[in-house]
Formats: structure tokens, sequence, C-alpha cells
């Protein structure tokens, strides 16, 4: 298990990715967790490494620390690629389709925040049963608006357009100026 917790951005999404190809499960997680909320959800999903960006760092390491310092961080922010790195098609397969691909956890209305189990049955149910709307195509543009710590965006607005080589447009500031100057 691998958990991620940054704002939208690409790096988010490719942290997502490399967590199945490394075959791990990844725990996507609301950005503005509070020290407590985020303690809690490691401590109950106990996520080897914690994938953040210098605006969740903080937050990360003071709940991290209230753990003992039990799960490995890697800022995004501090990564850096070899200057002769090369892009190449990047491609993954799982052992199973029942195997779990992702945990998200629910608000927490009623007590604790739970954790939901989704398998990659779950996640190709969801793609095929949008995938007869032919929702994407290679020449789509779109841009990703809410968080991708719920299931909907991370399908509709993450996996899904990547499936189809569609482009994701990631904005700085969610303010309603920044969406008209986007679009």
């Amino acid at each position: 298990r691998s958990a991620l917790m940054m704002e939208n951005r690409p790096e988010s999404i490719f942290s997502f990715f490399s967590i199945w190809a490394k075959k791990g499960i990844a725990i996507s997680l609301d950005a503005g967790y509070t020290v407590d909320q985020l303690a809690y959800v490691l401590g109950d999903s106990e996520p080897k490494y914690l994938f953040v960006s210098n605006k969740t760092k903080e937050v990360a390491e003071a709940a991290n620390s209230k753990l003992n310092n039990a799960v490995k961080i890697i800022n995004v922010d501090e990564l850096q690629l070899p200057s002769d790195y090369k892009i190449k098609q990047e491609e993954f397969s799982n052992d199973s389709n029942e195997d779990v691909a992702v945990l998200v956890y629910t608000s927490g209305t009623t007590g604790k925040p739970k954790g939901v189990m989704l398998t990659f049955d779950n996640i190709l149910a969801n793609v095929d049963s949008l995938d007869v709307y032919k929702m994407y195509e290679e020449t789509d543009v779109t841009i990703a608006l809410l968080p991708l710590h719920h299931i909907l965006p991370l399908l509709g607005t993450g996996v899904m357009p990547l499936l189809y080589s569609a482009t994701i447009v990631f904005l700085d500031d969610m303010s309603s100026v920044a969406l008209i100057d986007a679009m």
C-alpha cells in the first residue's frame, strides 16, 4: 500500500500509476487533511510510502511523527529526473482483476472515515460503463476540477482521459477566474 496526498496536479496521476506499476494499492487521500485526520488514516491503512507535495509535506511529516515515522515520505517536488531521462510508454499488468486497486476513504460523516477497497474489476466496470458513451477521444482536452481523492474525478478526469490519450489540464488555482481563463 502506498498513499498519495497532494493537490490536483500531474504528479498525483504519475504517483497513482507508479503505485499500480509496482503492483501496489493506491490510497488516494484528501490534500486538505489536518494532522490528526491524516494520522488516523495512515494508522488505519498502514501504507509503506506517502507521496506528497511541498503544500502537503508539513502536515504529512507531523502526522507521520505521531506514528513514530512509520511511513516513508516522498516529496514529488524534490524528485529530480536524470538529465538523460527518455520518456517511454509504460504499461502495467495486475495479477488478478479481483486484486484491490485503490483504497478511498469516506468523509466520515457517521464516525471515523472508512477505507473503501475497490478492485480492478470495480475500476474496469466503471470504465466500461462510461466507454459506451465515448466520453473521450484523443483530441479531447479536459480540466481536472474536482479533487482526485474522490473516485468519480479520479476515474472521470484522471484514468479515463489517459486511457484514450486525451489531455488533462490541471489548474494551479481553482477559482472561477482561473477556470474561465483556462477555458
